[in-house]
């Protein structure tokens, strides 16, 4: 188990027996789309409000583009079984 940054348990990563090349350029894809969302809420300020409505809306863009590279990641686990879990010590 590790321990997320706000304190919960988070799943162990998975194992493979050899890396997917497509699910490691969706996970490529779903960091960069990560980044650029927590630069995106970064750059919310408290400012006039034309900038904070621009700077929302461009965190509700990043926040949904990372919401569908994790959904790919997870679809294409299970829809190209390429991960297997560690059999449990």
């Amino acid at each position: 188990m590790q321990i997320s940054t706000a304190g919960h348990f988070a799943a162990a990563p998975r194992q493979a027996e050899t890396a997917c090349p497509e699910w490691t350029d969706i996970l490529r894809a779903y960091r960069i789309a990560a980044q650029d969302y927590c630069q995106a809420v970064m750059n919310l300020t408290s400012g006039d409000v034309a900038g904070f409505n621009q700077a929302w809306l461009q965190a509700e863009r990043a926040r949904k583009a990372c919401e569908d590279y994790r959904a790919m990641l997870h679809y294409h686990e299970h829809d190209h079984r390429c991960f297997r879990p560690r059999a449990n010590c």
